[in-house]
């Protein structure tokens, strides 16, 4: 059952003249939804949009598959979904698959959205196209290429776009093939929400965002030069984000909207203008103001709609004639979403039946309708046909397995990375695989026919990095893993911690009591990479005091920390808990401000704090909006008074070390040069020394996931009224241009050495994870040192900076480098390079021709890579170089020619069968040849009898490791033999020459056990036997000596 408004369309067809440029007309609702008609053949989509007449929609019911509501469900129970916030999904042809990616903000989660019509059924890949991070929302930012079926998704705040592979049952996600925005569109760092659209006539993406001042940037991708540019830049209401790109595909034109602005645009080509007619409301994507406009596939036309004061209202717009009409008919009831907002409805334009879903997502109860808006589309039924790789990613060299079942089909036929006519259902082996391939089946019936495809990725080994900071910390502190992965599934952690890890990610580590290695192997399709970091403890004298140890785990989200006093605004020594608590930051705590409006704010550390002095202090702070204040103060008087130095950023400067209270002062460099980032942790370390003279004060800054630099950024002096002991505390400003929040974590307080400030060094190695045969280079600095000393991997003295390249690696190893001050401190560091496995040998066989006539000839050729050394047998024989070629001749029966190379990364072998044709007539039949040896493979010192056997010959004569003349039947002993051996023995007839060859391996002779000396015992005659001792000892000389035979 439909509804139906054929009947109007045809009358409309018939001669009504249509004159107001915004149209209403008054159809009767036709009342509640009816299923779809799903009778018929083809798939369930194709069935139900046969079934439907211009105006006419449906309620898919075929289609809320059971368990719809919680696989669209961020977390089943909590009301948010994956369609919520998201303007469009899109249909990829190739694949006959709808796709969006939805994400929301709680819980912060991630999912790439796909109906596949061939099963009709409905998946949810959380976590991709990458594990969750931040928050925010698709909106209007995926897109599908027609032609490849590949899908296209910027996230939010970010200039990378991700590409989506269809594997056959879902998207593979991978970066690097997009260029980044910001390499000729804008920097998209602080853009929340770009509009965006796959222009088919160009061949790239349209994007449409904010230019500031209102105005707004159309910028282009163009897929075959992968270069951004911009197309124009717009003025009017664009606004700043909330924008919407939307392709027109009869017209194609790219139709832009602003952020639930009036004002529009469309964009022919890359020629950009703005359009006159006034939309009846507000457009843009999603939210309290935003529409939902999709394309209709057949006369391009948009179809928008919106909730305005409690009502939904649908228009269609015409584009290329710039006017509005309102729908009067009944449309799909959707009901989600609040009054006057489209966060829960989306719709997508489906080419292959002329028609749209939209999908109207109340929580846990979605709603699946079809509508068809114009005549056309009810395309005659085309077979369906699903294609999957087994493998979505393999190694270089690997294999895969193609699936594919088809319905409604007669033929199918292949093409891209495969050929040939294929059964309509079946399986089959593809490979070895050197590039990435898309394999493409076509089946057909009477009707047409139907195209998709799938792409395997070929993948190199991962590579692995990790990194510690600090790389330094006293016993009991803690550190900070970060680590990164490329071409990796699955991480495993081993050392000093265990587990399976995502393939990328942060984990803070501690309280740590001694040197500690941490190693994270990841594997993916090419194998497998490993990366190791060693966080030392540096245990010195007179630095075995902890002062403080603290990184919030052990508190509850909004929770005040033992210890820690907040005071109020103004640089106030009243107490006001309220200006800072502990927060979760997606699964890491830290401490941070909770106030918004209040300037020189503190935390102090109170308990016992006031008489602490020549202190290290270690953590790491976080800004969150660009021109925010924070710091760490050292020495402070509180609660007595106002006074302390401090290391800060203020108002988007670089952190320097400056002071405040009466008579404090500094003299020196004070400013670190590094300006912080919002939403990027840096560690620091301030040291605070009374010289006796003066109050010594030294800082240096760094992002977490860099090394700590080896030399202090900042230091300088106070010889006046000075102080020498105090707590130590936390300082930001939150009013004004301030008001993110502000955090602090892994706050790390020890005192100083006796002897002075303890030495630093910093070593590491670029890269750390190495190719067999590669080289690395160690770079070492320090401060406070005299002398060096290498160990591990490496030896020697070394000064106390430098850099020094190593090569060819040919095995991991840890190279140690060992360090002390003129006060006799030491600092150790240890880096891990890791060498990868050597490359198996590849090798590629060829004769030509592979059919040859009686007694004659083909050319062999042959390449390889990664050997060192090959070998032949079979119908050749000797050593051969790695790549050549030789002409063999005077063929007189089908000949196999096998050659074997070896590499250090193991033996490849490679046959191919040159076939003879049959003697002609009257002529002399070929020689045969039986060559066997009494075994392959023998110690060294060992013989090996040769056997042979020979018909239709007249002469035989050997070459390689034994020669002669030899007779047309018999045996030889040859040997002692010391190497392995090559023997090959040709025997001529008057129909011609047969050669067949023989390998020999010689293994190291096994060492009889020294024969124990017995001693004389009397015996009853004139003769001496055998002592049990000199029995055994020969017996295992006999023993060691004995070979099975081959």
């Amino acid at each position: 059952m439909v509804f139906d408004h054929a009947d109007r369309i045809l009358g409309l067809r018939r001669g009504v003249l249509l004159c107001a440029s915004l149209l209403a007309f008054a159809w009767p609702d036709p009342g509640a939804a009816a299923p779809c008609n799903t009778a018929g053949s083809g798939s369930m989509l194709a069935r139900a949009a046969a079934g439907l007449g211009p105006g006419q929609w449906c309620d898919f019911d075929a289609a809320e598959t059971a368990g719809l509501g919680n696989l669209l469900a961020v977390s089943p129970g909590d009301g948010n979904d994956y369609v919520q916030w998201q303007h469009a999904a899109q249909w990829n042809p190739v694949a006959r698959v709808l796709v969006w990616v939805g994400y929301d903000y709680a819980p912060i989660s991630r999912a790439t959205v796909v109906y596949k019509e061939s099963s009709n059924s409905w998946t949810a890949a959380v976590g991709q196209p990458f594990p969750p991070g931040g928050n925010g929302h698709d909106y209007d930012q995926t897109v599908v290429d027609p032609a490849t079926g590949q899908a296209y998704w910027r996230p939010r705040l970010q200039n990378t776009v991700y590409r989506g592979d269809w594997n056959g049952s879902g998207y593979s996600w991978s970066t690097g093939s997009v260029a980044p925005v910001d390499s000729g569109c804008a920097d998209l760092t602080g853009e929340e929400a770009t509009g965006m659209a796959w222009d088919a006539s160009r061949g790239g993406i349209v994007l449409f965002t904010d230019a500031g001042a209102g105005d707004g940037r159309a910028c282009f991708w163009d897929k075959a030069s992968n270069r951004w540019s911009v197309d124009a830049l717009v003025t009017g209401n664009v606004g700043s984000y909330h924008h919407v790109a939307e392709y027109d595909p009869v017209s194609q034109i790219v139709w832009m909207q602003g952020n639930f602005s009036n004002d529009h645009w469309k964009n022919a080509g890359g020629s950009v203008s703005k359009l006159s007619s006034t939309p009846p409301f507000s457009l843009g994507c999603c939210g309290s103001n935003g529409a939902e406009s999709t394309p209709d596939p057949i006369t391009g036309h948009f179809i928008v709609t919106k909730v305005v004061n409690g009502t939904r209202r649908w228009y269609e717009y015409d584009i290329v004639a710039d006017r509005w009409s309102q729908i009067g008919h009944s449309m799909p009831p959707m009901t989600a979403g609040n009054a006057d907002t489209n966060i829960r409805v989306i719709g997508g334009s489906i080419s292959d039946h002329g028609v749209i879903m939209y999908v109207d997502s109340s929580p846990y109860d979605p709603q699946i309708y079809l509508y068809r808006h114009s005549a056309g589309g009810s395309a005659p039924v085309l077979p369906v046909v699903d294609l999957a790789a087994a493998d979505s990613s393999v190694a270089a060299g690997g294999t895969t397995q193609l699936s594919w079942s088809s319905s409604d089909a007669t033929s199918c036929s292949a093409a891209g990375g495969w050929s040939g006519s294929k059964p309509t259902n079946g399986s089959e082996t593809v490979g070895p695989l050197s590039q990435d391939t898309t394999f493409i089946l076509n089946c057909s019936n009477a009707d047409g026919s139907t195209q998709t495809a799938v792409t395997v990725q070929v993948v190199g080994p991962p590579a692995v990095t990790l990194t510690a900071s600090p790389a330094s910390v006293v016993a009991g502190g803690s550190a900070v893993l970060v680590w990164s992965s490329t071409d990796a599934s699955s991480c495993a952690a081993s050392g000093g911690w265990s587990g399976t890890r995502p393939v990328s990610g942060s984990q803070s580590v501690g309280p740590l009591n001694a040197d500690t290695s941490y190693t994270l192997t990841c594997s993916g399709a090419g194998g497998s990479d490993s990366a190791s970091v060693t966080v030392t403890t540096d245990g010195q004298p007179g630095q075995s005091v902890i002062l403080l140890f603290e990184d919030f785990e052990n508190y509850a989200d909004g929770a005040d920390p033992a210890g820690w006093l907040d005071t109020g605004a103004g640089n106030s020594l009243l107490p006001d808990d309220a200006r800072f608590h502990v927060v979760d930051m997606g699964g890491n705590k830290a401490f941070a401000t909770s106030d918004t409006t209040t300037t020189n704010i503190h935390s102090h550390f109170a308990p016992g704090g006031a008489g602490w002095s020549n202190y290290d202090f270690v953590g790491r702070m976080q800004i969150s909006g660009v021109g925010d204040s924070i710091g760490v103060t050292v020495l402070s008087a509180y609660p007595d008074a106002d006074s302390y130095y401090r290391l800060r950023s203020w108002n988007g400067n670089s952190f320097e070390l400056t002071t405040h209270g009466n008579g404090l002062e500094c003299s020196g460099v004070t400013d670190t040069g590094v300006v912080p980032a919002p939403g990027q942790w840096y560690w620091f370390r301030v040291q605070a020394e009374d010289t006796g003279a003066a109050t010594e004060l030294r800082a240096k800054v760094w992002p977490e996931g860099a090394a700590e630099p080896g030399a202090w950024q900042a230091s300088c002096s106070d010889s006046g009224t000075r102080r020498t002991t105090g707590t130590i505390g936390l300082w930001a400003v939150v009013s004004g241009d301030d008001v993110g929040s502000k955090y602090w974590d892994n706050l790390d307080l020890r005192t100083l050495g006796a002897g002075g400030p303890p030495p630093t060094l910093n070593l590491s190695a670029t890269p750390q994870t190495v190719a067999y045969n590669g080289s690395a280079t160690l770079d070492w600095s320090g401060s406070n040192i005299t002398a060096c000393t290498a160990s591990g991997a490496w030896s020697g003295s070394r000064a106390t900076s430098g850099s020094q390249t190593l090569g060819p690696l040919t095995a991991s190893g840890d190279y140690t480098l060992i360090c002390s001050s003129a006060s006799g401190q030491s600092v150790t560091r240890t880096v891990t390079i890791t060498v990868q496995a050597a490359p198996a040998p590849v090798l590629s066989l060829s004769a030509a021709p592979a059919d040859v006539a009686f007694n004659g000839a083909t050319t062999l050729d042959w390449s390889s890579s990664n050997a060192d050394s090959c070998v032949a047998s079979g119908a050749w024989s000797g050593s051969k170089p790695t790549s050549g070629s030789q002409v063999r001749s005077s063929l007189t029966q089908d000949s196999v020619f096998t050659l074997r190379c070896d590499g250090a990364g193991g033996q490849v072998s490679r046959s191919v069968t040159v076939t003879v044709q049959p003697a002609p007539p009257g002529a002399p039949p070929p020689p045969a040849l039986a060559f066997t040896s009494s075994a392959d493979r023998v110690g060294e010192g060992d013989t090996v009898t040769l056997n042979w056997n020979s018909s239709d010959a007249n002469s035989c004569t050997a070459s390689g490791d034994w020669s002669g003349a030899q007779p047309l039947a018999g045996s030889r002993t040859v040997g002692p033999l010391t190497a392995t051996g090559n023997f090959t023995l040709s025997c001529s007839g008057a129909g011609g020459t047969v050669s067949r060859s023989l390998v020999v391996v010689v293994e190291a002779a096994t060492t009889a056990p020294p024969v124990a000396e017995a001693s004389e015992a009397p015996s009853g005659g004139g003769g001496g036997g055998l002592g049990w001792l000199e029995l055994l000892g020969l017996l295992a000389g006999i023993a060691a000596r004995r070979r099975k035979p081959a």
